[in-house]
């Protein structure tokens, strides 16, 4: 760490809240107009680089993001929605690589005044069947862990992971939604070496979007969730199954507010579903 400074130290009259639904800064309302996208230069460093060469890389980088900065401040604007999100990633400040590109530009975007709109907090990384122990459930492990590997030895996108990003199973398997919230806080938790403070603590962040794009509902209904193996499908049907039962109760009451049920949906067999919804899935995943 090349330096870091006490968050405690901050006032809080430094940081964005909401005050009587609006952005407020210090009691006074925000209104922020903001650049979407990468807006910062890369240095692209590449492996077996001398330090000469890492280091030129670095400046030409550090002028082109704060000619990027400049022009938006011209432009008007006072705000950015930033794309990056990091999980476990250490650097050296001036190494060149992403996470040290990116935290260089939200550096110079605070000295301006700027505030970052995170938008990368989706990125959640990938799980294998190794993270089964993300949560005590025993009974499930091996099943689980089975499921996994299936999905990964399908997909040749897969082989490394399980992408969480527009993973329909995060939510409702226990195990990927508590990674995924896992690294969203990693993300969080990221030390810029920069600043001296980790975004989480840094009054530039002012707004913290924690899902971009998840498309849940569309995915849901084109029937994504039919091509996971049945482990992920069963866990589905036992949730669906249990909110049904601790909203209606009863069979009678199910029927009484749905008007009609279509054959085979019967709240007293498990799972509530269509005879067909039961079928093995083809060998077919996201």
């Amino acid at each position: 760490v090349a330096f870091e400074i006490d968050p405690n130290t901050i006032p809080e009259s430094e940081y964005v809240v909401v005050k009587d639904g609006h952005l407020s800064v210090n009691g006074h309302r925000q209104r922020y107009w903001a650049a979407v996208g990468k807006v910062y230069a890369n240095a692209n460093v590449k492996p077996g680089e001398s330090d000469v060469q890492i280091r030129h890389k670095v400046e030409l980088a550090h002028k082109s993001t704060d000619i990027i900065l400049d022009r938006l401040q011209e432009m008007g604007f006072n705000s950015v929605r930033f794309w990056d999100g990091f999980i476990d990633v250490q650097y050296k400040k001036g190494d060149g690589s992403s996470a040290d590109c990116a935290d260089y530009f939200v550096s110079e975007a605070k000295k301006r005044g700027f505030k970052i709109w995170v938008a990368g907090m989706n990125r959640t990384g990938k799980i294998t069947a190794n993270d089964v122990g993300i949560i005590d459930d025993p009974d499930t492990e091996k099943a689980w862990s089975r499921a996994v590997t299936e999905i990964m030895q399908a997909n040749n996108q897969s082989k490394d992971g399980w992408e969480l990003r527009n993973n329909p199973a995060v939510f409702w398997d226990a195990r990927l939604e508590t990674l995924a919230t896992v690294n969203k806080q990693k993300i969080a938790q990221h030390f810029n070496q920069h600043t001296g403070l980790r975004w989480c603590d840094d009054p530039v962040f002012g707004i913290w979007e924690l899902s971009n794009e998840e498309w849940w509902i569309r995915r849901m209904l084109s029937g994504s969730w039919q091509k996971l193996p049945d482990f992920f499908r069963q866990e589905l049907f036992a949730k669906w199954h249990q909110f049904l039962l601790e909203k209606y109760k009863t069979q009678v009451n199910l029927e009484k507010v749905w008007g009609q049920l279509l054959p085979g949906e019967n709240l007293n067999s498990k799972p509530f579903f269509l005879p067909q919804w039961q079928k093995q899935p083809q060998p077919e995943f996201l």
